[in-house]
């Protein structure tokens, strides 16, 4: 007689217990798909403007300077094996996000993701406030469709995510003044936290709520309170910043440095302030209802308003706050104040064609003419040489050339600063690479600067066009010349 073990005759006598009991996963097994497709169903209108978007967007293909600053940090990283090569830059998110998928047209439909998660997010939280549909949709176009805030998904999507955990963190922070409990506050401090990894403005926004948490404790004699209430807002944000800068100094050697600041072109000053009239309505409309929240309003205006007190931030990322702050703020109110809310609204998405800022409207220009403009193409006709030579067969300055790398999909075929063979190549260029790239227009503070005006020893000048040197290398072959396409 076959052996048959003790728990598969009880599991025979009792079927509801023990062995694979089918009544016990499978009903939970189908809950939570069922749930998950509803969810999935809930948030399918709010993408299907980004949908409609997105082939307009992928007929453009118009890579910003800041995706490709990103893409190209990602991209060393991956080529060399070595995370410390992304140089442990602040904020972190979106290079990180760049190195996972370094591609543009990935990160395209991970920011059109991020978008659909954060129209989906604002809108439940206006309709919890008992707002009108009529108020709630105007003032969800205009802060999760207008094209300020779609350039900045497709271009910085982690900057996107840390701009809604700024949002979570005002709406913790009104349930706190609601109930005055501790829960609120902890989530309040965490999304502070983790929008800290994506924007630069979370610690000044944390440091402003801590003040705005603390500072009526105070006001009643409790100081230990006060201390208590900024510790717990405060310390999870002080904590991940300073985590990211002790890792930067044990592994790159050196300070956190934030690759915002330079990437952005030159703006007319102040052009952030397109975005005022809505966020001004707002804050009328929620201190003639709920004065208490004033203080958090007055600190999105400092960070988004005043430069200097967020340098890295550039116009678009303060406009997409201000947008932000508005959808975070906004009160029910009464008729007068709901007629102004929409008019501030339908002007605050006209004022985002307005926004003079100058790759933002070359952007516009791109998906509407469904082309790249300027040198773009100049650079794609370079990236696409270079994209089939072996590992390290071109020297360049990363720091000016990052357009080149992100268009080449690849950082293999490149010798960069963060390589141990850079500065050997600069002095002796024959020895290692078979071509030097020069931005001739940046040359000046580059470690290739001796090469602008004279080709390196053993190398002749290729091309000189759109910013760009190029010196080959006399024993390599220049490639053969491509006809151009009639009509171009």
């Amino acid at each position: 007689m076959a052996y048959a073990p003790a728990w598969s005759a009880r599991a025979r006598r009792n079927p509801g217990q023990g062995g694979m009991a089918p009544a016990r996963w499978i009903p939970q097994l189908a809950a939570g798909l069922h749930a998950a497709v509803r969810h999935a169903a809930s948030l399918l209108p709010f993408a299907l403007p980004y949908m409609l978007l997105f082939p307009l967007l992928a007929r453009a293909d118009f890579l910003t300077n800041a995706t490709a600053a990103v893409l190209a940090k990602g991209m060393i990283a991956v080529a060399a094996g070595r995370p410390e090569a992304v140089g442990f830059t602040y904020p972190p998110l979106d290079v990180l996000l760049a190195a996972l998928a370094p591609d543009p047209g990935r990160l395209e439909i991970l920011g059109l993701v991020v978008g659909t998660l954060a129209a989906r997010r604002i809108w439940s939280d206006l309709r919890a406030r008992d707002l009108p549909v009529a108020v709630a949709v105007p003032v969800l176009a205009a802060v999760a469709y207008n094209p300020v805030w779609v350039f900045l998904l497709v271009s910085l999507p982690g900057t996107a995510l840390g701009l809604l955990g700024l949002h979570g963190a005002h709406r913790a922070y009104r349930e706190w003044l609601e109930t005055g409990g501790l829960c609120p506050l902890m989530r309040m401090a965490a999304a502070f936290a983790c929008a800290s990894l994506g924007t630069s403005v979370a610690p000044l926004l944390a440091l402003l709520y801590t003040a705005a948490v603390a500072v009526p404790a105070l006001a009643l004699r409790a100081p230990a309170r006060a201390g208590a209430l900024a510790f717990v807002v405060f310390f999870p944000t002080a904590a991940v910043i300073g985590s990211w800068a002790y890792l930067a100094w044990l592994f790159a050697g050196g300070p956190v440095w934030a690759y915002g600041s330079g990437l952005e072109e030159p703006a007319p000053p102040g052009p952030e302030t397109v975005a005022v009239p809505l966020y001004l309505a707002i804050c009328v409309a929620a201190f003639a209802n709920r004065r208490a929240e004033a203080p958090g309003l007055l600190a999105f205006a400092l960070a988004a308003l005043l430069p200097a007190a967020t340098p890295v931030a550039g116009p678009i990322e303060r406009f997409a706050l201000l947008g932000i702050a508005a959808a975070a703020g906004l009160a029910a109110g009464t008729a007068p104040g709901r007629l102004l809310v929409v008019a501030a609204a339908l002007l605050h998405l006209v004022g985002a064609f307005l926004l003079r800022q100058p790759e933002y409207q070359r952007w516009l220009v791109a998906v509407r003419n469904g082309e790249a403009i300027g040198s773009q193409s100049i650079e794609q006709r370079l990236a696409q040489r270079f994209s089939d030579l072996p590992a390290a067969s071109v020297l360049l300055d990363d720091r000016h050339a990052y357009r080149i790398i992100a268009l080449a999909g690849s950082a293999g075929p490149f010798l960069v600063s963060s390589d141990s063979r850079f500065e050997a190549a600069i002095s002796a260029p024959r020895l290692y690479v078979r071509h030097v790239l020069l931005r001739s227009d940046r040359a000046a503070d580059s470690p290739l600067a001796l090469y602008q005006n004279r080709a390196p020893p053993g190398f002749r000048l290729e091309s000189s066009q759109g910013g760009y040197r190029l010196y080959t290398r006399i024993d390599v072959a220049s490639p053969p010349q491509r006809s151009r396409p009639p009509g171009r």
